[in-house]
């Protein structure tokens, strides 16, 4: 008899945090944007703590060399092929809260779980497979809920607040973030001047932990919106004609192309340059990091209340503008300009993702029918996916030919990484082109 009561009353809290019934008033919505802003931020700093320098100079650590470091590095962006699927998956459920959050929870699992390299797996070549598998695995299962995670943030604030709303939420998320990764740079760089970096690794991939199962409370208590449905069953070739036949979002889909084969062809490389072409030390990586973020904070304030006044395209002009400053400007860092100039090229870098991440995000959502957002919103980033997990092998395989080629003029010399941070700013012109084509075309 005790049994079945305590059955009945964790079904009744399983119902409750999952599939609530009662109607979302004001009130809820509200506590939900505030507790949404909570989940954004720990859900960004885990993926800080498992990006760029830190997993740059971890790989670094177990003995990963820089065509290697930058490919895993480029894996979330591969991992963006499953939104296809994930469609198929959602679009036939109205309440996506339990999978998403469930997902998302295991993926974050999977990745503090990345510690078990140095401490059980002592082969090398057997500990970077293992990794690099359980790097995919995570961003697989992030990149399947990530449509659906989208549509339920978004869905969160009504359009006459969203972008002062996610303005307002990219800064505190910037800010939090900045805030752990400093410390934690700190504590690698305390660590590897006294020999004890296993040590410190091990405290990042169990502060990932904890971050994580905070971060799945939070995303337990915010409450979901009922999704419309479509009137019909989605069919496989849903997922690609759907999106292909709709003239407006061939164009979005287009805008997230160009984004992702001229950013994505340079960015897994930057953090691989920062710890092992020019040897800075984390503290240094970490402060350009905070030049970076007080960039986007203050840009994120800025550019959604422009949003509410212009349009999403025009702040994806503004911010792939800023970008493609910042690769230029990569190109004449070296050792001997690191100091200023990796800095300056961190701000400009930061003033852009204070917008793109958001203007990406809400323009496929405007564009996109009511009904079937989950479809088209997988559609163009499993799309761009590719593209920038191809553009990205084509980078690796640049430095490769390259080699140790050195471009000199007027005493300047440039090595293989640089050219690619050029070329991916060139590509980039192109995107911006794009954007200024898109914003005379539709509305």
């Amino acid at each position: 008899m005790i049994e079945a009561i305590n059955d009945i009353r964790k079904k009744s809290i399983i119902k409750n945090i999952f599939y609530n019934d009662i109607k979302i008033q004001e009130e809820d919505l509200h506590k939900s944007r505030i507790l949404s802003i909570f989940e954004g931020s720990t859900a960004r700093t885990v993926g800080s703590l498992t990006a760029g320098a830190f997993m740059a100079g971890f790989l670094n650590y177990l003995g990963a060399d820089d065509r290697l470091n930058g490919i895993i590095a480029a894996i979330p962006v591969l991992s963006g092929a499953v939104m296809f699927l994930s469609p198929l998956f959602f679009e036939t459920r109205s309440r996506r809260k339990a999978p998403i959050t469930i997902g998302a929870f295991v993926a974050r699992l999977l990745l503090s779980f990345l510690i078990l390299v140095p401490l059980i797996i002592r082969n090398k070549n057997i500990g970077l497979a293992y990794l690099a598998v359980s790097y995919f695995m995570a961003h697989l299962i992030i990149s399947f809920v990530a449509p659906p995670t989208t549509t339920w943030q978004i869905s969160l604030a009504p359009e006459r607040i969203r972008g002062k709303y996610f303005g307002i939420r990219e800064s505190v998320v910037l800010g939090f973030v900045t805030i752990v990764t400093l410390g934690m740079g700190r504590i690698l760089d305390a660590s590897k001047i006294s020999g004890q970096q296993s040590n410190a690794f091990f405290l990042l991939f169990v502060l990932v932990l904890i971050l994580s199962i905070i971060n799945f409370i939070f995303a337990c208590l915010i409450r979901e919106p009922e999704v419309k449905l479509s009137g019909r069953p989605v069919q496989k070739s849903d997922v690609f004609l759907l999106p292909l036949r709709d003239k407006t979002f061939r164009k979005i889909t287009g805008l997230i192309i160009l984004w992702n084969l001229g950013y994505q062809m340079s960015a897994p490389f930057t953090s691989v340059y920062m710890v092992s072409g020019l040897k800075l030390n984390y503290t240094f990586i970490t402060l350009t990091g905070i030049f970076a973020a007080a960039a986007s904070v203050i840009n994120a304030r800025i550019l959604g209340k422009i949003a509410d006044k212009q349009s999403w395209l025009h702040i994806s002009g503004i911010c792939v503008g800023f970008q493609i400053a910042s690769q230029l400007l990569w190109f004449f860092v070296n050792k001997d300009t690191a100091f200023y100039l990796a800095p300056f090229s961190q701000l400009l870098s930061g003033a852009a993702w204070g917008g793109i991440n958001i203007a990406i995000m809400n323009i496929q959502f405007k564009y996109s029918p009511e009904s079937m957002k989950t479809i088209y919103i997988g559609f163009s980033s499993a799309i761009g996916g590719l593209v920038g997990f191809a553009s990205s092998l084509a980078g690796s395989l640049l430095i490769t030919v390259l080699g140790n080629y050195r471009l000199t003029y007027f005493g300047f010399t440039a090595g293989s990484m640089q050219i690619l941070f050029a070329l991916s700013g060139i590509l980039m012109i192109l995107c911006l082109a794009y954007i200024n084509l898109l914003k005379n075309k539709i509305k």
